[in-house]
């Protein structure tokens, strides 16, 4: 997606003082929200580069890096801004599909030997929801896990509803994140949601006046949800 003024202008308004991207401007700045935003202003094609970013980066400390999935998107900001640093590394062993997800993705981004996070000796429960279905989906082909293609298409395609958002599993409430986990899980799978045009205006319903996204129509939006919907737009884009 080419960048829209708007929804640049948007990202960088929720930018604090220290550099870092906040939920808002009376919110400090966290990992994740300045991940989403340096996620987005890329998919929007938009070149950031800011020294009070980099500072704020570089002043992390290590304790406020906890978990594999804060792990990955420190690593991620890291890379985007051309600093020389690299998520810390976990040794523990994945105890969910969460933690086998992001250490995969860190793994990927550190250049690791693929290590065996999951085997099919130690296979994935049935996902209900369609981020742990993308999730499963992903590294069960990365560690070459039989799967059923046909199972897991129509799992997502269920999950679409009649304002062409989609929700955890069919029947509930559609919201951005099902949005995006949707269209990569069916990507990953060669496949598209049954109304795509529906899909995308449902997206483009979730739009505020000031150019950022929220969850669901007439919510508030957050650089989150601006990355999701505009990754998710970018998606539909390669789909079509």
């Amino acid at each position: 997606m080419k960048a829209n003024d708007k929804m640049v202008k948007f990202i960088l308004s929720m930018q604090s003082p220290e550099g870092g991207f906040s939920f808002s401007r009376l919110t400090p700045p966290t990992i994740e929200d300045t991940y989403f935003a340096l996620m987005a202003l890329k998919e929007l094609g938009a070149h950031f580069t800011d020294k009070r970013t980099k500072e704020y980066v570089k002043s992390i400390e290590p304790g406020q890096i906890y978990g594999m999935r804060t792990a990955y998107m420190f690593g991620k900001i890291c890379k985007s801004l051309g600093i020389g640093c690299m998520p810390p590394e976990i040794k523990t062993k994945p105890t969910t599909l969460s933690e086998a997800y992001y250490k995969a993705l860190i793994s990927d981004m550190s250049g690791h030997a693929q290590d065996a996070a999951m085997s099919p000796a130690n296979p994935f429960k049935a996902p209900r929801t369609v981020s742990e279905a993308h999730k499963t989906i992903f590294l069960m082909k990365r560690y070459g896990i039989p799967f059923d293609r046909n199972h897991y298409v129509s799992h997502f395609q269920l999950a679409q509803n009649d304002d062409g958002g989609f929700g955890f599993f069919q029947g509930t409430t559609s919201f951005l994140e099902n949005v995006y986990h949707s269209l990569n899980g069916l990507s990953e799978l060669g496949s598209r949601p049954l109304d795509l045009k529906a899909c995308e205006r449902f997206i483009h319903y979730c739009k505020a006046s000031n150019g950022g996204f929220g969850r669901q129509i007439l919510t508030v939006p957050s650089v989150e949800y601006t990355y999701y919907a505009v990754s998710s737009l970018n998606t539909i884009g390669r789909m079509n």
